[in-house]
């Protein structure tokens, strides 16, 4: 959940001490920050509207390891064209634990970002784009987030490293096979 005051924190407290968002707009709020590390074990500190030197600065004032940057453009929706994935590779340099909280339509822009190695995704959802609010028109459904969940378990799979050489299940290919096409 976010907060975007330091009375929704003391509110969101009484409910959850784990997660929390900082929203993009209050990404420069330390008074808020400060608040919030007191009291949750973890903050997802959304990006969008600041500057490279204001998140320098946010960094540099969190002595504290319980905390990762989204990598955000606060445009609703988002057009995929200014999304900036590569972003992403830069907010790891500030702080090894990054996210996406995605604005874009559809779940393809969250897909992507797990190839940047992504911990968090944050996405919008619903159960009817129809519904009221602008959140909703480009919120995922439950076969998205369905789709999206599945995507998130292959990609833990296939970007864990096996090392350098060549693995166990290869072994009757090296044996069998090296050579025999040679003419």
């Amino acid at each position: 959940s976010s907060v975007f005051s330091v009375q929704d924190a003391e509110l969101l407290k009484e409910v959850v001490t784990d997660y929390v968002k900082i929203p993009s707009f209050e990404s420069r709020n330390e008074i808020l920050i400060l608040h919030c590390l007191k009291y949750f074990n973890h903050l997802l500190i959304s990006t969008g509207t600041s500057t490279w030197d204001e998140m320098k600065l946010i960094t540099s004032f969190l002595n504290s390891d319980r905390f990762s940057l989204l990598h955000c453009v606060s445009s609703y929706p988002c057009n995929f064209d200014i999304i900036n994935l590569p972003r992403i590779d830069d907010l790891k340099k500030l702080h090894g634990s990054v996210g996406f909280s995605d604005h874009t339509q559809g779940i393809e822009a969250s897909v992507l970002s797990l190839g940047y190695g992504v911990e968090y995704i944050e996405k919008h959802f619903t159960i009817d784009n129809d519904l009221p609010g602008r959140d909703n028109k480009f919120a995922i459904l439950p076969d998205e987030m369905k789709r999206l969940s599945e995507y998130i378990k292959i990609s833990d799979r296939v970007m864990d490293s096996k090392g350098m050489d060549y693995q166990k299940c290869e072994l009757d290919s090296r044996e069998n096979y090296t050579g025999r096409f040679n003419g």
